[in-house]
């Protein structure tokens, strides 16, 4: 007879917490480098993409998507420029970037 091991209930809630993604409110008022990265976000979620999918697309990787978004970090113009045609932004990064 097979032995059945049940997974105990604190482990349950730890995997569970582990999957769970913390999302920043954004306040795209803050700055223009808040606002640049509000833009970016809303754009990436419109396409459906993660910060890794988006990062893989653009040559970067998802933490800087995620650092960007968050105004952790500057955008360069070459990112804005790749970000732009990935989500099809007409150019709003690129113009945003000159803020």
């Amino acid at each position: 007879m097979e032995r059945i091991q049940r997974v105990p209930e604190w482990a349950q809630l730890r995997e569970r917490e582990l999957c769970v993604t913390h999302v920043n409110t954004l306040d795209p008022g803050a700055s223009p480098l808040d606002y640049y990265g509000f833009e970016l976000r809303r754009y990436r979620e419109e396409a459906g993409l993660t910060q890794k999918k988006l990062g893989d697309i653009v040559y970067c990787t998802g933490s800087l998507v995620g650092q960007i978004e968050t105004a952790r970090k500057l955008p360069t113009l070459p990112f804005s420029e790749r970000a732009d045609i990935a989500l099809g932004t007409g150019g709003l990064l690129s113009r945003l970037h000159e803020l």
